[in-house]
């Protein structure tokens, strides 16, 4: 009897997730789709003027502007996550892992206006001395790489510690050493599990607002360079969302059908990943 309770319990509980995300889809795009109707959607898509008092609601400076900050946010975040989820599985001793394995799931945690407000107080006037640009797509990506990669290691880590033994061991056996081992033996096996890691980050990467407003500049024009101000697509939701109306509402909701899409791809993209390495083993 309890075991087919806690059946229904879990059932209900699947159906109802399927729902939520259900309804947060419809909602979305259903407000989007008036955008869609009411403005070319190529001219959207191309325009690179983002002015809603003048009627001009093109997205490709926003467009733009989150592929110039996550393209920096992965190359540092998601090295630095497999490098240390590799310490921590191969050459970490155990009581050291007992310390940075919870402080990584710690920085995991932690809310992303803690680490824009480090940003501004810390990374901002770094960047200012080095590049001579403090407010910029460099500074707002690498932010977004210290804040990916606690996720990074730890779906990495998860990765690893599933392989078969026998792999290492056997690479070890054949007289490989130990980087070796890990290089040429264990890092292939892993490809599929580590690209889905990365493609989880890269979701998150692409959905993070408030840490990248408060340092990325919030401009809303063409970036020619990483040292430009740039405004993502989220942060320009986040930052206009409580005021916007009519026309400019619907804008802002067809970026939101945007973004949705987006992470939807990277969500199916992931699950595909996962199942291609469940099929191999």
């Amino acid at each position: 009897m309890i075991e087919r309770l806690l059946l229904l319990i879990f059932i209900l509980a699947g159906f109802l997730l399927v729902l939520a995300l259900g309804c947060v889809c419809l909602f979305v795009l259903r407000g989007g789709s008036a955008a869609a109707d009411r403005f070319s959607v190529s001219a959207m898509l191309l325009g690179d003027t983002w002015k809603p008092s003048a009627g001009q609601y093109g997205l490709l400076p926003m467009l733009a502007g989150s592929a110039m900050v996550v393209f920096p946010a992965l190359l540092f975040g998601v090295p630095c996550g497999f490098g240390l989820a590799i310490w921590l599985v191969w050459y970490c001793p155990r009581r050291l892992y007992d310390i940075f394995k919870p402080a990584t799931e710690l920085l995991a945690g932690i809310p992303s206006v803690v680490y824009g407000f480090w940003g501004m107080e810390t990374l901002l006037p770094l960047m200012h001395r080095l590049t001579g640009s403090g407010m910029c797509a460099l500074t707002a990506g690498l932010l977004l790489g210290l804040m990916l990669t606690p996720t990074a290691a730890g779906l990495a880590e998860a990765t690893l510690r599933a392989l078969p033994q026998h792999i290492y061991s056997g690479a070890r056996a054949l007289g490989a050493d130990r980087e070796q081992s890990i290089i040429f033996g264990v890092l292939p096996a892993a490809r599929q599990g580590l690209a889905s890691a990365a493609m989880l980050a890269l979701g998150r990467a692409v959905g993070e607002s408030m840490a990248v407003i408060m340092v990325a500049g919030n401009q809303a024009r063409l970036p020619h360079s990483l040292l430009d101000g740039v405004r993502t697509l989220a942060a320009g939701i986040a930052l206009e969302a409580g005021y916007a109306s009519g026309d400019h509402r619907d804008a802002l909701y067809f970026s939101a059908a945007l973004l949705l899409c987006i992470s939807l791809m990277l969500g199916a993209g992931f699950s595909l990943l996962s199942a291609r390495r469940s099929v191999s083993r």
